[in-house]
């Protein structure tokens, strides 16, 4: 089985948690013996500045005739069973979809976010939750210019959505969705996708297990957050969590963002000495910090569609305190591994990470309920395989011979 993987990701400078899930797929689909090939567009190439590379790209987001061309060219020299996508916009566009139609090659899309229903991409205004475009009309991000808050990327965004989405066209070209979390496929079926089409598919988590377990302490201590520091991860709940605790538990912060220096700020100016910032670290250092830590805070104003974050303390058995939002709140409470919370309720989250910092039986109790989902739900073995056979499915479905390595 020969799989191409294609996505569009941020800027180069920024990686976003879903680069890091796609390149590790792809990774893992190599390590179980399927040939792949990744294929990369980020959004450097848009440039800042308005300028004819900015405007090409934005004319382009309804059909880019680069990326058919670059995915067309591939598709005729890699010659690959299925072309598995991820995020698409701005600069790929469907147009990939097209140039895989054209030659008879079957396609998966991963619906990491919300970008075809909600033109922020994740549900979120004014610093909280917000899901008019799916409950109202999709013409809500383009009435408050939810997109960069520019009023002229909201329009772009919300006609690709009424020409790909409403007209249906986007169902058409891509013959299978793979949703990252049950929360997410409700979503977008509540958003007019077919049902029928959406395989519900947790993200991988892709750490040997010998490193989660080497270096598990036999008590815990301290308290982690992991992530950016802006306002839709929390921050400010952060801020009053840290006021709150009053130096009775070490925390630890992982990440940097736009919120990072006020909240480093806040901490000195209030003598608050018992929060240490580590900024951005490799991905062992940070298991380490998760297999010392008494539980993990996760107080995300937006409805996260499968958090990594989360993914990997549990598989580390770390418990977690969390909003009550989105795939978040259902990992959460479907694995049992933590506590959710009402998202802008500082003392709530104060209230879990007391009751856990004070029951080591409880912290056991969650980390082994969190590592039970994790082997169940989310290890690489199991989880490729049930991608290998939503490959294998449609392949067979539309003919082709599938080379050695696709399960029965």
């Amino acid at each position: 089985m020969k799989v191409l993987i294609v996505h569009n990701a941020g800027a180069s400078a920024l990686p976003s948690g879903e680069l890091s899930v796609v390149e590790a797929q792809s990774e893992a689909l190599r390590s179980m013996g399927i040939e792949t090939r990744l294929y990369l567009e980020n959004n450097d190439s848009i440039g800042r500045r308005f300028s004819w590379r900015r405007l090409k790209a934005g004319l382009g987001i309804f059909f880019s005739f680069h990326s058919f061309r670059a995915i067309e060219s591939i598709l005729r020299q890699y010659k690959p069973d299925v072309v598995h996508f991820h995020s698409v916009l701005p600069l790929i566009s469907p147009a990939g979809f097209l140039a895989c139609k054209l030659r008879g090659i079957p396609t998966v899309q991963t619906l990491h976010n919300y970008r075809w229903l909600c033109v922020e991409g994740g549900f979120f205004r004014n610093n909280s939750v917000c899901r008019d475009c799916v409950n109202k009309t999709i013409l809500c991000g383009l009435y408050y210019a939810c997109a960069k808050q520019s009023l002229v990327v909201s329009v772009l965004l919300t006609l690709v959505n009424l020409l790909y989405i409403k007209t249906g066209l986007l169902f058409k070209l891509v013959d299978r969705f793979i949703a990252v979390s049950h929360f997410v496929k409700d979503q977008h079926v509540a958003a007019g996708f077919p049902e029928g089409k959406i395989i519900v598919r947790y993200n991988s988590v892709f750490f040997p297990a010998a490193t989660r377990q080497a270096a598990a302490p036999q008590q815990r201590n301290g308290l982690i957050f992991i992530g950016r520091l802006a306002p839709a991860k929390g921050t400010a709940i952060l801020k009053e969590v840290i006021n709150r605790l009053n130096a009775q538990i070490p925390i630890t912060i992982i990440g940097d963002g736009p919120e990072s220096d006020a909240l480093i700020h806040f901490c000195r100016q209030a003598g608050i000495k018992n929060v240490a910032f580590l900024g951005k670290m490799e991905k062992n250092q940070i298991i380490s910090v998760l297999l010392q830590a008494v539980c993990v805070i996760i107080p995300s104003q937006v409805a996260e569609t499968c958090s990594m974050v989360a993914l990997e303390a549990m598989a580390c058995g770390t418990p977690i305190v969390a909003s009550a939002l989105g795939g978040l709140r259902e990992i959460v409470e479907a694995s049992g591994c933590g506590i959710c919370v009402a998202p802008d309720h500082a003392d709530g989250y104060v209230e879990a990470i007391g009751r856990i910092a004070g029951s080591p039986s409880l912290q056991q109790k969650m980390g082994n309920d969190g590592k039970d989902f994790i082997s169940r739900q989310c290890l690489s073995a199991g989880s490729q395989n049930k991608l290998i056979n939503i490959y294998a499915a449609l392949i067979k479905k539309r003919g082709f011979a599938a080379a050695d390595g696709v399960p029965s």
